[in-house]
């Protein structure tokens, strides 16, 4: 059963970023470290993206669960050297309890899911019952 994402809103763009277009994307979610650029200007591997327009200062955390990367928390600013030494600690504090919470709610839905589709299955294997059985005896019938 498949899930379809949820549709854009002029609040909430979807942005969905390739990490081949990034080297300093590929390290935070491959080497699973976060990192703080504290200025874009400076930093050679720094890469444009429609996601980081205007950002001079930025700091990335890989969500990370079970040694998988679920996402990243990407917190960025139009200054440069814009957070301090204590936001990165805040950011990298915050993204445990984040990645666990995707985690969990990725958990429920698929429990929800696999709940539906038993019921289904439970559905369908009693109209089979109902329609194999033999009234009379209260047996199934061959």
């Amino acid at each position: 059963m498949a899930r379809q994402a949820p549709p854009a809103t002029a609040n909430r763009p979807v942005v969905t970023l390739e990490t081949g277009v990034s080297a300093i994307l590929q390290r935070v979610l491959v080497l699973k470290k976060a990192i703080y650029v504290l200025d874009t200007r400076e930093e050679s591997d720094w890469r444009d993206h429609k996601a980081f327009v205007g950002v001079r200062s930025w700091i990335a955390v890989p969500l990370v669960v079970s040694d998988s990367v679920l996402g990243l928390l990407s917190i960025g600013s139009k200054e440069p050297r814009a957070f301090s030494t204590r936001h990165f600690h805040l950011a990298k504090l915050l993204g445990i309890p984040a990645a666990v919470a995707i985690h969990n709610a990725r958990l429920y839905e698929w429990a929800q899911i696999y709940a539906a589709e038993r019921q289904t299955l439970l559905k369908k294997l009693d109209e089979t019952t109902d329609k194999n059985a033999d009234p009379q005896r209260g047996r199934f019938s061959n």
